[in-house]
């Protein structure tokens, strides 16, 4: 019996939905999420065994392992209302919280593999990564809870929806071409149509080169939102190695100087002027070339992440975490004694 994407029958969001999106290769889905309440947050690494996350506690420090109930790799979490999402590469589960037995929500598309996992609890809907088995593409799908077969959906001028992630009002934030951007689901104008996507770019911080070598460029990977704020890991495009944990600031749609949303009219000033506002509270806050753990609590106030660097310690890989809050500043968590995951 396929389960229930959010809950029981008695209580299931009406006009709940799965959305599928796409994802770069190599990447991995979502390497964390964070309980219901904000107090646990739950890891994926290759360390772990098979359908086995990481459960931390933040109230005290601890660690213990949870079993998601199957026993293929997971390729990544998210936190829905009362539950965990969680993909492997065929399927997608929900499994109940704090207790409770998984249950498989659908198959991934015929020609595709299940790459990551979102929730979007405002319109109730779940977005999930996906790639074409021959990894030449990486199309989009959604999926209402009353049907059983995902639609495709239309993503247009952009290759990849990389790190999607909704904030707690149901704003899509996404990376494509290393950059960051906003946007939304939005339904078909007529029956016929596909589901589409609508967003602009207003986090301009992939850095990008043509030098006859090996690639140094790097640009936004993973992504996670607490406020305005919005969290990424940057990482290596094409290739590995290199990478930093960094926040920009959303600064909400640009506005002409009528303070309605721009047009080609417009001219390019009310999106440059966004790429500054976004840029302006910039923040770095650390080396991280491995998983980085990027997570945000469903209360859209905090986020999770993990910086590295080998240097301080190469036995650890100088592995620290912390908790960032709505504002960009973050907060060592120096008690987290655990061993990496990753």
């Amino acid at each position: 019996m396929t389960a229930l994407m959010f809950c029981n029958p008695a209580i299931a969001f009406v006009g709940a939905a799965i959305v599928s999106v796409v994802a770069t290769p190599p990447s991995y889905g979502a390497p964390a999420a964070f309980s219901d309440d904000g107090n646990h947050v739950y890891l994926l690494g290759s360390k772990l065994p098979k359908g086995t996350a990481l459960d931390i506690d933040l109230t005290d420090l601890t660690a213990k392992k949870l079993n998601l109930g199957v026993s293929t790799e997971v390729r990544g979490i998210a936190n829905a209302p009362r539950a965990l999402l969680f993909v492997t590469e065929k399927s997608l589960y929900r499994l109940p919280l704090p207790t409770g037995e998984p249950g498989k929500i659908c198959d991934a598309p015929a020609g595709c593999l299940f790459n990551d996992v979102a929730c979007n609890r405002a319109q109730h809907g779940i977005l999930l990564l996906c790639r074409t088995k021959d990894g030449r593409d990486w199309p989009s799908y959604y999926l209402r809870e009353q049907e059983k077969t995902p639609s495709l959906i239309a993503t247009r001028r952009v290759n990849a929806l990389v790190g999607a992630v909704f904030d707690r009002e149901g704003h899509l934030f996404f990376a494509a071409e290393g950059d960051i951007w906003e946007g939304s689901v939005e339904p078909p104008p007529e029956p016929e149509l596909p589901i589409s996507v609508e967003a602009i770019r207003f986090g301009p911080v992939a850095l990008r080169e043509t030098a006859n070598g090996t690639s140094s460029s790097t640009g936004a990977r993973e992504l996670a939102v607490a406020g305005a704020t919005i969290y990424a890991h940057m990482t290596r495009m094409g290739g590995s190695g290199w990478g930093e944990m960094i926040s920009v600031r959303w600064p909400g749609e640009p506005k002409g100087e009528d303070g309605k949303a721009p047009s080609i009219e417009s001219g390019v000033k009310p999106n440059v002027e966004t790429f500054k506002s976004a840029l302006a509270t910039f923040r770095v806050y650390g080396p991280n070339q491995g998983a980085s753990y990027l997570c945000g609590s469903p209360d859209g106030r905090k986020v999770f992440f993990a910086t590295r660097n080998e240097d301080v310690d190469p036995n650890t890989k100088g592995v620290r975490f912390y908790v960032g809050d709505d504002a960009g500043e973050v907060h060592l968590l120096d008690g987290l004694k655990i061993d990496d995951p990753g």
